[in-house]
Formats: structure tokens, C-alpha cells, sequence
């Protein structure tokens, strides 16, 4: 039953891609089926995702995970922070079809980290690094401090508090994407009180499409990018 509910899957996952017209290979097709069966066999035993998400893991969240790189793609080898990974949302999709970017999977759960390491060693993706840690703590190292050229994050908390803990961790220049609903404008209203105090960034907002749903579906889907100005621009 389970390979079945893979395989449909691994279907919905290929019209979207090829909708989006975003290209793959046999292989990293091969790696999205392992991680599929990772995930449905692993939610047995931890929480990693809503049980009425299984039948549609492809379209609610692989397909969300990389949508978005239609419209903005990371220069190549460009260093990844996936901020409360959870079950590898978007981190593990974005590296599969983007083999060449530096990520690091950063997940305060230590079940869920697990997890993500048992996924980068299934998979056999490189240039990956597992960290357990908490943000709040990570931004005060010095050694992560203008680390990451992008941060991104789905689900994880309001933009305030992630403009908060990405801020040390942004390279000059670096941007921080997040996956955004309803509570859009109550969010924006908040970060640019904080623009107008002290920092200074750039905002754009987008709307996207897994490839799959209406006009309407995507109208309520929208990516928020900060840009965190670079040194000349501070100067």
C-alpha cells in the first residue's frame, strides 16, 4: 500500500515540476521516491507532518519547497540555512534539485534531526550539514555570524522574530526568504516598524504557484524576500 502511495507521489511530483518547468534527473527522481518512503515510514513514529498531508506530500510540500525557484535562483554554490527544518521543508527538496548548494539544516528537535541526518546519509547528498540548535542561540557564535547567503523558512515563526535571528547569520548582501499566508500584512506592518527604528532592508513580496492548483491557490501563496544591504550600501 505504502509503495503505491509513493509511486502516485512520485507522479504528482513530476507533472508539477514539468509545469513549473523546473528540470530533474532519473537520479534526484529516484532520491525524491527514498525520501518520500523516509518520511510516511518515520511519521509512524514521530511527528514530522499533519497525518491528512500523506496522500499529499508531493503537491503541500515538495512542490512548495522548490516552487519558488522559478522566480529567484541562487547563485550557484551559494550557502543555505533551512531555519527550523522540521521534517526537511524546504531544505531536502531544494538540495536535491540544486546538488551544488552549501545547506545546513537547522532543527532544535533532536528527533527530528535524527531524522535529517538519516535522510542526508539515505539519500547520499553531499554538502549538507545537520545542526541542532535553537536560532536564538546560533546568531550569537561568532563562527556563524555572515555565513549564509540565503536563510530560509516555512513555518516557522513571524518575520519579526526571523528578521531577528537571521540578521548575524546574513552575509552582507544575503536574503532571507519565508513562505508566508494570511497574516501577511499584520507581519509586514511589524518588520517595518522595525526598519524605520534601526535596520535598513529591502522587502519584495511574490505570489507562487506549485503548478497544480487554480488562480485562486496561487493568489494565496506568497513568498516575502529581505535583502540585508550589502557593505557598500551601508557605507
Amino acid at each position: 500500500m505504502v509503495s503505491v502511495e509513493i509511486a502516485n507521489q512520485v507522479e504528482i511530483l513530476k507533472s508539477g515540476l514539468q509545469k513549473l518547468g523546473l528540470s530533474y534527473t532519473s537520479l534526484q527522481m529516484d532520491q525524491f521516491r527514498a525520501y518520500l518512503e523516509l518520511l510516511l515510514n518515520w511519521n509512524r513514529r514521530i511527528n514530522l507532518f499533519s497525518a491528512q498531508d500523506a496522500p499529499r506530500l508531493a503537491q503541500r510540500h515538495l512542490l512548495e519547497s522548490v516552487a519558488w525557484t522559478r522566480h529567484l535562483s541562487p547563485a550557484f554554490g551559494s550557502t543555505v540555512m533551512d531555519l527550523g527544518s522540521g521534517a526537511g521543508f524546504p531544505g531536502v527538496p531544494l538540495k536535491i534539485l540544486r546538488p551544488d548548494l552549501e545547506l545546513t539544516l537547522l532543527e532544535s528537535k533532536r528527533k527530528k534531526a535524527i531524522f535529517l541526518k538519516e535522510v542526508r546519509d539515505a539519500l547520499k547528498l553531499s554538502g549538507i550539514e545537520i545542526v541542532c540548535a535553537r536560532a536564538e542561540e546560533l546568531r550569537e557564535l561568532p563562527q556563524w555570524q555572515e555565513k549564509f547567503d540565503w536563510i530560509i523558512a516555512r513555518a516557522v515563526a513571524s518575520l519579526d522574530k526571523l528578521l531577528k535571528w537571521s540578521w548575524p547569520l546574513l552575509k552582507p548582501g544575503g536574503q532571507l526568504l519565508s513562505f508566508k499566508g494570511s497574516r501577511l500584512v499584520t507581519e509586514l506592518e511589524q518588520i517595518n516598524k522595525l526598519r524605520n527604528k534601526r535596520l535598513i532592508f529591502e522587502i519584495n513580496v511574490l505570489n507562487y504557484s506549485t503548478g497544480l492548483g487554480n488562480d485562486q491557490e496561487a493568489s494565496l501563496r506568497k513568498i516575502v524576500l529581505i535583502t540585508k544591504p550589502s557593505r557598500a550600501q551601508i557605507q
